[in-house]
């Protein structure tokens, strides 16, 4: 059934007689979609160096998170338009973007520091604290 309007014609999901049929459909998809969530996650888990766990999980999610884009990009286009949400996903995925890049930069320059570190370690020996002196002096009384 399609619904003319402003911005063209427009599929509605479900119709009157079929309410009931897509509302189970819904909580199948739904369960499904959470099935695959919490297996994908395991699996990157699984997959993932004890050290990168964290930013492997959050990879994921957002990747998981992007069956949810032509939603936002529904939303905004029919608050702002087509030309203006194109305009502000662009933005979005520009800022995000560049935060991973500088994310990604420091981490690298953290781990070259920690890298020389290691090394002019190796070079000097392992440091070794002094041994704990001993009182000698007598106790008064």
């Amino acid at each position: 059934m399609l619904r003319g309007g402003r911005r063209g014609a427009r599929l509605v999901a479900a119709a009157d007689t079929y309410r009931v049929l897509a509302g189970g459909s819904a909580v199948l998809l739904g369960l499904a979609y959470g099935l695959c969530l919490v297996s994908g996650l395991r699996q990157a888990e699984q997959m993932a160096r004890p050290g990168e766990r964290g930013a492997v999980v959050a990879c994921y999610y957002a990747l998981a998170s992007l069956g949810f884009a032509p939603y936002l990009a529904d939303g905004l286009d029919a608050v702002s338009g087509k030309t203006s949400a194109f305009a502000v996903l662009t933005g979005i995925t520009v800022l995000v973007a560049a935060w991973t890049a500088g994310y990604a930069l420091r981490l690298g320059r953290a781990e070259r520091t920690a890298a020389a570190e290691a090394r002019t370690r190796g070079r000097h020996g392992p440091h070794r604290p002094e041994s704990p002196k001993t009182c000698t002096t007598a106790r008064p009384g």
